[in-house]
């Protein structure tokens, strides 16, 4: 280990997972700092040099279970006090950051306001001058319900949760209510992604009569539809449990959980540039000026966005 007043980056991140583990063993205190979970385990163990599991177990409303699995990871009850005194050795000298999810409010409000906006006229448009809003235009209601609950969710995280950047700053409540508001973002963008390709390709669908679109549509539309239960059903099933932050010590999780978001991600990406694409052949068939031609371009390449 190194001097207290400079801990290196993996000596901080040992201290997290010191935290973290210790936090979880302790179910009487789930509602408790970690790093004062850990300062409570100390003093425990001044006040009983000689504790068993049974004690541990009485004073912290640990599992049996549980003890002996951190206990295999950090060789033994010693191992235990070891590490708490560690951490209550250095907890002086860890860095306590406040978050940045502040940055994120305005973002949010002028796009929220933008798009409000948008919709707004788009159905506006449709009812007034259009003759009716159409299946295509719910759906893309229904997309945007979507995503201003997955924009609302995820500023409630950054600025309601996440208000440090050091897991030795929350409960374990807090951290799991953060591991499921996580996931539940991982869930929501595909599906309203899914909602908002499905409303652009159901418009290009009632185009136009010719075949090639059609068809391109319903490819497109399968495409985006398996990339989203893909990227959704990963998201939720990459763990077991899937609630995996209830069992920390038993769950089994993905070894390498970027490469299918990698994935997912590009095919999304690859089904968003299709979609840019596909009606510019119809538009460039059309018998239009050339300024006309380049406005009708313009228009439907604002769907990439």
């Amino acid at each position: 280990m190194s001097d207290i007043q400079g801990l290196s980056p993996e000596e901080l991140n040992l201290a997290a997972a010191i935290c973290i583990n210790i936090a979880f063993l302790a179910r009487k205190f789930y509602s408790s700092n970690t790093l004062d979970v850990v300062n409570a385990f100390s003093e425990f163990y001044d006040g009983h040099p000689n504790a068993t599991e049974q004690d541990i177990l009485a004073f912290s409303g640990a599992r049996l279970t549980d003890l002996k699995i951190l206990e295999s990871i950090v060789g033994g009850s010693d191992g235990i006090k070891e590490s708490v005194d560690w951490v209550t050795t250095i907890s002086s000298s860890l860095p306590r950051t406040a978050g940045t999810g502040s940055h994120l409010i305005p973002v949010f409000w002028v796009f929220f306001i933008l798009t409000t906006a948008v919709l707004a006229l788009r159905l506006w448009s449709r009812q007034s001058i259009a003759g009716g809003i159409r299946t295509y235009d719910w759906i893309m209601v229904v997309g945007y319900l979507l995503t201003v609950a997955h924009g609302s969710t995820a500023l409630y995280h950054a600025t309601g949760i996440n208000t440090i950047s050091q897991f030795w700053g929350y409960t374990w409540d807090q951290i799991a209510l953060q591991q499921s508001i996580y996931m539940s973002l991982d869930v929501l963008y595909p599906c309203a992604a899914l909602a908002i390709k499905s409303s652009l390709l159901l418009f290009y669908y009632s185009l136009s009569p010719a075949r090639y679109l059609k068809i391109s549509v319903w490819v497109t539309f399968v495409f985006a539809l398996a990339t989203a239960l893909a990227a959704s059903g990963y998201s939720l099933f990459k763990c077991s449990p899937v609630a995996y932050w209830t069992e920390w010590y038993t769950s089994v999780c993905s070894t390498n959980q970027t490469i299918p978001y990698v994935v997912t991600g590009a095919a999304m990406i690859l089904a968003d540039i299709i979609i840019w694409v596909m009606p510019l052949p119809m538009v460039m068939s059309l018998q239009l000026y050339r300024r006309e031609r380049v406005a009708a371009v313009f228009t439907f390449s604002l769907g990439i966005l």
